[in-house]
């Protein structure tokens, strides 16, 4: 295997896992396929709390300056990640621009947040904040079409930025989490989210979609993995009236998350906005049946529903387990959407709560961030974004070239990794 990156110094600026969010699974997968490569790679852990092999927690802005510094003085080539939804996180990129060394290789950046266009639209001052923190990187990668757009539409030379989608890590289920077989004994079909503490993935209209998915399959249960905050959790299932009904999982390693989604019948994806959700990608690539709230860019194969509307997020669950499962479908339940044909599903809607501010916090509940996560609303069709999982042997290629520019190493063979 050739190794163009061979004894490449590669500092990566990101989460890692734990917790395994996007962020944090595509610095590992970036890691791991680093040191495949024999590339001399670190990490700079943001907000992490243990040091590990070549992975360096950093928890505080004097710390990361300290590190950037020191790695810039070493020749590192530094890839930054981050949400681009704050300004926090553009304030890591700003470190990361500055404290480039004379000679040194330029920076990258990549931008993951599904949130990022609204933060842009916000007004000009954000757009101007963007333009500033990112004078001093090489290139610019957006895991989605709607991110370049935007980052373009503030002012970015489109000769610096380009899309690359995230990095996942092998698709290979490692030993079940504790619960999950009693989930699967208890529930069929067993829907399985990945959540965290935000309203942004939409734990409230998913749990709200249950006792309309109850009203017609009396088993129907669902498996909860991630940071998301217990109590608050088991209190809003308490509201539905689905404690039950509800297995929580805890947060997984990324092994024991494939093993969750590979164990259940249909994965949910109900987030309010997203960037290129890692977990889609996964589930599809393990050939589970997704349904996915058409926000942010989706793979085809992927069952779309409006956010925050809990009846059509369980009808489409229904459809995607009956047509997965083989299963007729059950003629009181019609598939066509329309709510004027069938005016009981208007009052299913209205008693589960509908639209996004029904389902958001207060303090996010009509503001641009939650307005915006429409904008970039729509489904993508084969050819138009790339969505390979590992092992295809191109996932990572744009971010490995990207590295061979940066670095005057010329570029990847066609269909090397």
């Amino acid at each position: 295997m050739n190794r163009p990156l061979a004894g490449a110094r590669i500092l990566l600026v990101g989460n890692f896992p734990p917790p395994h969010g996007g962020i944090a699974v595509h610095v590992e997968a970036l890691h791991r396929r680093l040191k495949a490569h024999d590339a001399w790679v670190r990490v700079l852990a943001l907000g992490a709390r243990e040091a590990r092999p070549e992975v360096s927690p950093v928890g505080s802005a004097g710390e990361l300056a300290a590190q950037l510094a020191l790695h810039a003085a070493l020749g590192f080539l530094v890839h930054a990640q981050i949400s681009g939804h704050n300004p926090r996180s553009w304030a890591i990129a700003a470190a990361v621009g500055a404290l480039r060394r004379p000679f040194s290789p330029a920076p990258l950046l990549t931008v993951h947040s599904g949130l990022a266009p609204n933060f842009l639209a916000l007004g000009a001052s954000q757009r101007r904040l963007v333009c500033v923190a990112s004078r001093g990187f090489g290139r610019i990668l957006a895991v989605n079409p709607a991110i370049e757009r935007a980052l373009l539409d503030a002012g970015l030379s489109a000769s610096r930025v380009e899309v690359a989608p995230a990095g996942t890590g092998p698709l290979q289920p490692g030993e079940p989490p504790a619960g999950l077989a009693r989930a699967r004994a208890r529930f069929e079909p067993l829907l399985a989210c990945a959540v965290a503490p935000s309203p942004i993935y939409g734990t409230r209209p998913l749990l709200g979609a249950l006792p309309v998915l109850a009203s017609r399959m009396p088993r129907v249960g669902l498996a909860l993995f991630g940071p998301g905050r217990r109590e608050a959790i088991e209190a809003l299932a308490g509201v539905y009236g689905v404690g039950e009904r509800v297995e929580l999982l805890g947060e997984l390693d990324h092994a024991q998350a494939l093993a969750t989604i590979a164990a259940c019948d249909v994965f949910v994806r109900p987030s309010l906005a997203d960037g290129d959700a890692l977990s889609v990608r996964e589930a599809l690539g393990l050939g589970k049946p997704v349904v996915a709230t058409a926000v942010g860019f989706r793979p085809a194969g992927t069952r779309l529903v409006r956010s925050g509307d809990p009846v059509e997020l369980a009808e489409a669950v229904e459809g995607a387990w009956r047509e997965g499962a083989g299963r007729p479908e059950d003629p009181s339940n019609p598939s066509t959407p329309s709510d004027s044909a069938h005016p009981e599903r208007s009052s299913r809607r209205a008693s589960a709560g509908s639209g996004v501010e029904g389902h958001l916090d207060s303090g996010l509940a009509g503001s641009a961030y939650a307005r915006g996560s429409r904008l970039c609303s729509r489904r993508t069709d084969e050819g138009d974004f790339p969505t390979p999982l590992e092992g295809s042997g191109d996932e990572l290629a744009p971010v490995l070239r990207a590295y061979l520019e940066l670095l005057g190493r010329g570029g990847l063979a066609a269909g090397e990794s």
